[in-house]
This record gives C-alpha cells, sequence and structure tokens, in this order.
C-alpha cells in the first residue's frame, strides 16, 4: 500500500509539473488540484476518497506522524524523496475529520545564479566578508527558498567558509564544496530555531541561513549572529522590504525594541522581495523584485522607528521599486501588459495596506 501510495503522489507531481503546476492539492471528494500560473485547476480525474488520501499521507510523513494530527499537532511539513529526480514538500492537515494534502514538487538540484534571475545586491551581500544580515522577502510561494539556496550554493562553490543550514524542513541536503555545512532541521536536531542558532555560534560557524523568523527569540538571536562576525541570510513572508522592516520591529516587545533596532539599522546589507508574474510565452513564471540598500538616512529612520523609503528624493544607488521592476519586465516583453497591470494592482494593495496598518 505505501509503495502505491508514494506511486500516486509521484504521479500526481508529475501530472502538476507538466502543467508548468507550482502546487498540488488533494481534498476528499475533489479530484487533484494544481496551482499553474497561479491559478488553481481541477484535474480531470475521478474525485479522490478521505481513504486515499489518508494512504498518501501515511506513505509520505508516516502513519504515526500523521495520527498526532487533530490532537497534538495542527499540521505536519516535511520534504519527501519520491524519486532520484522527484522531491517535494508535502503539508498534511485536517479537516471535517479527514486529511487534506498539500504538495510542491522540487527539483533534486538547486538552481544556479546563472538559471534564476537574481538581483545583484543579493550577490554583493553575500559575498562580502563581515558581518551582516541580507533579507529575501515576499508572499507564500514566490520563489524565496528557490532564490536562498542558488545564493547559499553560490556561497558553498565560491568561499571557504563554516556555513549552518537551521530550516523548520529542510528541502534540500547540499553536497560540500569549497565550504564545511552543517543542517540543522527544528525538531530533530535540536528543539527550537534559537537553539539551532546557539549551537550554529557555539560551533562558529561563519554564515547562517535561517528559513523563518517567526518569534521575538528567534529574531533576537538572529540579530545577535551579526553582532557576533557573522553573516545572516533569512526569509520572511512580508510583501515588501518596508513591510519586512515593520514585521522585525513589530516582533520586539517594548524593552526590546530600541537594542533590535540598533543591530538591524547596523547590521541590515539588503532586502530584497519578490513576486513571480506569469510569462507572456508562456512558459511559467518570472520575478519581479524590489530592492532596498539601507543608506545613512535609512539606517537613522530604522533606528528611530520611523519609515524607511525616503519621500522627496531619489531612491539611494542599489534601490528598486517592485512598481519599477514591473514596468521594466512588461516593457522588455517578458511579461503581457494585462498580467503587469494585475501585479501593480496588488503591488498598490500593499501600499495602502501600508499606509493603513
Amino acid at each position: 500500500m505505501a509503495n502505491g501510495a508514494l506511486s500516486a503522489l509521484e504521479h500526481f507531481l508529475t501530472q502538476a509539473m507538466q502543467q508548468s503546476a507550482t502546487e498540488l492539492l488533494l481534498l476528499p471528494g475533489e479530484p487533484p488540484a494544481f496551482r499553474a500560473n497561479g491559478r488553481l485547476v481541477r484535474a480531470e480525474a475521478a474525485p479522490l476518497t478521505a481513504g486515499e488520501i489518508e494512504d498518501i499521507a501515511a506513505a509520505a510523513l508516516g502513519l504515526e506522524r500523521i495520527a498526532q494530527i487533530g490532537h497534538a499537532l495542527g499540521g505536519l511539513y516535511a520534504a519527501v524523496k519520491l524519486s532520484e529526480t522527484l522531491h517535494a514538500a508535502v503539508g498534511v492537515a485536517r479537516c471535517g475529520g479527514h486529511l487534506s494534502l498539500w504538495a510542491r514538487p522540487m527539483q533534486a538540484f538547486i538552481a544556479s545564479l546563472n538559471e534564476i534571475p537574481v538581483p545583484e545586491e543579493l550577490v554583493r551581500a553575500v559575498e562580502a566578508s563581515g558581518p551582516g544580515l541580507v533579507i529575501v522577502t515576499g508572499p507564500r510561494g514566490c520563489g524565496k527558498t528557490t532564490t536562498c539556496y542558488a545564493l547559499l550554493e553560490h556561497i558553498n562553490a565560491t568561499r571557504d567558509v563554516h556555513l549552518a543550514l537551521i530550516e523548520y524542513s529542510a528541502e534540500f541536503v547540499f553536497e560540500p564544496k569549497r565550504a564545511l555545512i552543517q543542517q540543522r532541521q527544528v525538531g530533530l536536531d535540536a528543539p527550537d530555531a534559537t537553539s539551532a542558532i546557539h549551537a550554529s555560534l557555539i560551533q562558529n560557524a561563519d554564515v547562517l541561513f535561517l528559513g523563518e523568523i517567526r518569534d521575538l527569540d528567534t529574531l533576537a538571536a538572529s540579530l545577535s549572529a551579526p553582532e557576533n562576525g557573522k553573516l545572516v541570510l533569512t526569509q520572511l513572508h512580508q510583501p515588501t522590504p518596508e513591510r519586512a522592516v515593520r514585521k522585525v520591529l513589530e516582533l520586539a516587545t517594548q524593552e526590546a525594541a530600541p537594542t533590535l533596532r540598533q543591530c538591524l539599522a547596523r547590521h541590515l546589507r539588503v532586502i530584497a522581495s519578490q513576486m513571480l508574474l506569469p510569462r507572456a510565452d508562456g512558459r511559467g513564471r518570472v520575478p519581479a523584485h524590489g530592492v532596498l540598500v539601507p543608506d545613512e538616512g535609512m539606517r537613522r529612520a530604522i533606528l528611530e522607528g520611523r519609515e524607511i523609503f525616503p519621500t522627496g528624493r531619489p531612491l539611494p544607488s542599489g534601490c528598486r521599486t517592485m512598481t519599477a521592476d514591473i514596468a521594466r519586465l512588461r516593457d522588455a516583453g517578458i511579461v503581457s501588459a494585462d498580467a503587469a497591470r494585475e501585479a501593480l494592482e496588488v503591488v498598490e494593495s500593499y501600499a495602502q495596506a501600508q499606509n493603513h496598518p
């Protein structure tokens, strides 16, 4: 049953990739659904039963683990190796007493910086020696992990450093090249992200990757690493650089805020936000980026808790807005005018939310 259930999951994910879909969703009473170019599409197949989905979930994550969903856990998330060429991120939850399953196909290799568009400011930020903080931000499913993994592989291939990855679920096992690499999974190798960061500092890691900042303790530990001479690369689920900075400061308690503002103002190298737009040629999606490289005025604004983007003067060197990058993709014919207009409307909604929190 386990092999057959895993084969079914592999089959559904293969179908998803054939349709250039980035997600698979299995719900009882529904046929498999794919998210292609940001839109959900039902497959032309028979509806799945609750039992079929439970078999697939048990085969992917283990019967004992999924038995905890509902009374001990709200859900489970893990990386699953289905074959030598197909890996998947799998999330399982419960609704109406039955299991549902979400999966995202992952390539069995890391995209290089030559294969995906990554802002040059991000590349320079991870190439520079010394302490610093680099943040990649954007909504879920926008390709942040792909970007971060490409940057980490670049470090791995070009720098003689001790690299520590701290993730809630590792989506790829890195092969050491020039770097020495340790990958720590929260819940397996450490009880929480803060403990994993402290372990990495005890062992004098030069570069830390933190898959996500979720709470104040993790934030404080992340910002303590640059204070100890380390480079930190991390992700936030915020749509714009401004919202990312605001989220960091909102996580801080009143007592901790001044210290965290000082660390952020001192060590922030760059924040890059991204969103995915459908390509005009129909061949998948392409990222648009907003980039913030703080100058002294922005650092003072962070320190004082003010809004960081300047008004009434040009953006500092290295900065660009998401609006400008979407226009660039449209003018180059990479995305259609309709897709650009929809994306600009989304960016405008972010700006309105920023102004009216």
